[in-house]
């Protein structure tokens, strides 16, 4: 039987062992002489023993396991030193990229914000135009109408005297014919 053990094949042995002395009464009892029953089980204890192992054999493995063991352990730990070794200059690299963005993010929030203010400034300045445009408007229209109002009064005043005139006048007239008439 063989295991498979990191990428090693390594033969397992098994260990028996045979008892030399009842085998040799057993055969005794079918009928072979003492002498072949003896001789017959020490054949046979060293063809099985050939193929089993022994507790050197079990030792050798022992320490071959515990060697590839360790050597794979320490190839873990090796692995694991250059991970952690990655994990470090990643999460660097990650931070360096955060900063970065951080930085890029602060500088597009100025500008925008430099630009708000600019176009705010701008629209406050074109309010103020539009409010002096208005008022200037405004005092004109007033102008205007004061004149137009100054020359409805002067018709209105001239008329009112054109009215009064007549008024007096037929008033006149009146008393004068009533008079005459009268």
């Amino acid at each position: 039987m063989y295991l498979q053990h990191f990428g090693k094949e390594q033969k397992i042995m098994y260990f028996y062992i045979m008892d030399t002395l009842k085998v040799a009464k057993r055969l005794q009892k079918q009928g072979l002489s003492q002498q072949v029953s003896e001789e017959l089980s020490k054949i046979l204890q060293e063809y099985v023993s050939s193929d089993l192992s022994s507790k050197q054999d079990l030792r050798t493995l022992e320490y071959a396991l515990k060697a590839d063991l360790e050597e794979t352990k320490a190839e873990l730990q090796k692995e694991i030193k250059s991970l952690d070794i990655k994990i470090e200059q990643t999460k660097a690299e990650l931070q360096k990229e955060i900063q970065e963005t951080k930085a890029e993010l602060q500088k597009e929030i100025q500008e925008t914000k430099a630009e708000l203010q600019r176009e705010i400034k701008n629209l406050d300045i074109k309010i103020e135009q539009a409010k002096a445009e208005l008022q200037k408007e405004l005092q004109e229209t007033k102008a205007e109408l004061r004149k137009e109002i100054k020359q409805i009064d002067t018709k209105i005043y001239g008329q009112l005297k054109w009215v009064a005139g007549m008024l007096v006048g037929q008033t006149a007239l009146l008393f004068t014919l009533i008079r005459l008439f009268g």
